[in-house]
Parts: C-alpha cells; structure tokens; sequence
C-alpha cells in the first residue's frame, strides 16, 4: 500500500507535468500571434537573388492606392525563357509581400485570354515580337508577346519587352513610380 506521502509526490508529479504542458502551449501560442504580427522575410539563396531592395521595399509601402502589374508572355516563347515567367513571379510576389496587399499581379496569355491582343497590347505599349522556334528540327518564325504592364488609376506604364530578369526589378521599380508619381 501507498503511503500518503507517496501518493502527494505522485499527484504533485502529475501536477507538474500539466503545468509544464500548458505552459508549452501557452509559449507556443505567443509565438504563433507574435509570428502574425510582425512581418519578416529571408532569402537564403546565393547573392539574395529573390530580395528586391530597400528602394524598391519603400515604393510600395509608399502606394496610396492599388497598383495593377499584369504580366503578358505567350505560351509559345522558346525554350531559353521558360524560367523566365517563374523568375518574373518570384520578383513580383516579393513586391506583392511588402506592399501590404496594394499590389495586384496578373499573369495573362495573350492569345488565349485577350480579344485582338495585338491592337490592345500595343495600345498598352507593349509590341509584338518575333522569335526563333525549334519546331520539328527546324528554326521557324513564332510571335508572341514578353511585356508587363503597370496600372495606377488612370495612368499606365509599360514595361515593352521582358528578355530576362538582369534589371527587371530597376524596371518595375521605376514604372511603379512613373505611373503613380506622373512622369519622372
């Protein structure tokens, strides 16, 4: 038979171990509030290839309104830019991350999705060009569309033709503050 000595130790025991599982959870559930209330963000790939910089950070913390980027590349675009639509997405949900829900992105096909894309986008400034295909063995001609176009109220700023992302966040930097601040 237990002692009442040993029965008090093992309650107390019991009790502690309940104590030290609210606490965990209580410790655990600061830190899941605390985690939505302060915003961070880290780039852990060499040269912090998906950081945009601080002037970038600013301009859309800066955007008293909502800014539009809609992004045109056709689906038949050669074989050396198929990274570039996930490159251009990863550039512009960072934007999209610290402008606190004031920028839109928009990914379109512009032949699938637009009526006459060539008179609508070239009226957005964005021309159509013509690339080399390898189709079957053989180079042929295709033309498509690799712009982005940046929408404040009323005013519209393309960015033409999207080779590669080298300068492309220098690119959307300056069309944001081009189309909200008038020309620079």
């Amino acid at each position: 038979p237990m002692s009442w000595k040993d029965k008090l130790k093992q309650y107390s025991q019991k009790g502690e171990l309940w104590i030290t599982i609210i606490f965990v959870i209580a410790i655990l559930a600061v830190v899941n509030f605390l985690s939505y209330q302060v915003f961070a963000r880290w780039d852990l790939t060499q040269n912090n290839r998906h950081s945009i910089s601080s002037a970038s950070i600013e301009t859309v913390q800066e955007l008293e309104d909502v800014v539009n980027v809609k992004v045109y590349l056709s689906d038949n675009l050669p074989n050396r830019y198929i990274k570039l639509r996930r490159n251009i997405r990863d550039t512009l949900n960072e934007y999209k991350a610290y402008s606190d829900g004031k920028m839109k992105v928009e990914f379109i096909h512009p032949e699938k999705e637009l009526d006459n894309p060539q008179r609508k986008l070239r009226m957005l400034g964005i021309p159509q060009i013509q690339f080399n295909v390898m189709k079957k063995g053989s180079y042929k001609v295709a033309r498509g569309y690799m712009g982005m176009a940046v929408q404040y109220k009323d005013n519209n700023e393309a960015i033409p033709v999207v080779k590669n992302t080298a300068d492309l966040e220098y690119k959307i930097t300056m069309a944001i503050k081009k189309a909200t601040q008038g020309r620079l």
